[in-house]
């Protein structure tokens, strides 16, 4: 394992790279707006806690995460909800009754989706790692260029009419 760990941070910090859009998007989601609470963000990974916490340092964004939820936080993963189902609890701390229908998720993969809709979230899928086709998600991209902080908000707020 420290061989594994010693060789993943060489890697990343030769290859790391964030995708189109990412920073982009967090700037938007962690602006204060009046007459607006903070939105918290979060991070539900199957990732090594160290490995996200690596990249995120390695690509400066670090600031914009308030809670993580790593591989050796869950006993199960995804697609069991428990990974987004603890970082809505640990979000909830600071944003007071958060509700799983008031968060979104935003996955690349089928089965981080499938957690994030049995957590009752929701989702926008980015065709990363998989084809557009293959994500069933409340909204598909090809990119985060395309997401920004109202269509987020107004995702939310579909979600949050349908379950009441």
């Amino acid at each position: 394992m420290d061989d594994k760990a010693r060789v993943f941070a060489e890697l990343a910090r030769e290859r790391v790279h964030i995708f189109p859009g990412v920073r982009e998007l967090l700037e938007s989601l962690s602006e204060p707006r009046p007459g607006e609470p903070p939105l918290a963000i979060g991070i539900g990974s199957g990732a090594l806690r160290s490995e996200i916490e690596l990249i995120l340092r390695l690509c400066g964004l670090t600031r914009f995460f308030a809670t993580i939820v790593s591989a050796e936080d869950v006993r199960r993963g995804k697609p069991d909800p428990a990974t987004y189902l603890q970082a809505c609890e640990a979000l909830g701390l600071a944003t007071a009754d958060l509700q799983p229908c008031q968060c979104l998720v935003i996955e690349d993969t089928v089965a981080g989706l499938e957690a994030a809709k049995r957590a009752g979230m929701a989702t926008v899928g980015v065709a990363n790692s998989y084809p557009a086709s293959a994500l069933d998600a409340d909204l598909v991209l090809d990119s985060l260029e395309q997401l920004d902080r109202e269509r987020c908000a107004t995702l939310v707020e579909r979600i949050v009419r349908k379950k009441s």
